[in-house]
């Protein structure tokens, strides 16, 4: 803080100036958002919270769709493509949901990265994909649609979107973390690991 003044009052005063700014935001909550020391916790809260809700309007889904099926399919016969597809994509919805879940409960909880990203991948495909599938194929197909199963994917699609976008943010401030621990070590010379 090199200053030429008449007097020695500016020199002190941005240092002071400073610090009070410093404090300020800290008030604010405005600190340095890519800075997480080894303390803080990274873990993200929304990202908690949609998997918890998610859990329960998984099992409610996995028990109704195909319940709804049945009476459908004994009510309307469906086309044999409907027949055939909609029970498949159900059935590999049904066998990666909770992986993905637990994927994400611990990834999230554990502050690893490595187990974020996949629950990532497997929000996007295929259990977003079978949400979609499964909103456009009985309008596609002429099948019948009843209002209780768009209200089901469409939950499970915003669900989805909500995830992908949180466990992206998570992921992120994740690394940063992992990066600020990095540089938080203490650097052991060469010399001193020999001894």
């Amino acid at each position: 803080y090199e200053m030429t003044s008449v007097t020695g009052v500016q020199t002190c005063a941005l240092p002071i100036c400073a610090q009070l700014m410093a404090a300020v935001r800290r008030l604010c909550g405005e600190g340095d958002r890519y800075f997480l020391s080894r303390y803080q916790v990274a873990s993200g809260l929304r990202l908690q919270m949609l998997l918890y809700f998610n859990v329960y309007v998984a099992v409610m889904y996995a028990i109704m769709h195909p319940l709804i099926f049945q009476w459908k399919a004994t009510t309307w016969p469906p086309r044999i493509i409907v027949a055939v597809c909609q029970p498949m994509f159900f059935y590999v919805w049904l066998v990666m949901e909770p992986i993905r879940l637990i994927v994400g409960h611990v990834g999230n909880l554990g502050e690893r990265v490595a187990w974020l990203a996949p629950f990532w991948i497997v929000t996007l495909f295929p259990q977003l994909l079978t949400q979609v599938y499964f909103l456009m194929s009985t309008t596609i197909t002429g099948w019948v649609t009843l209002p209780i199963e768009y209200v089901l994917h469409v939950t499970l699609l915003l669900l989805y979107v909500a995830q992908l976008f949180e466990g992206y943010h998570t992921g992120k401030r994740l690394i940063i973390k992992a990066a600020a621990d990095y540089h938080l070590q203490p650097v052991v010379p060469d010399d001193a690991a020999e001894l």
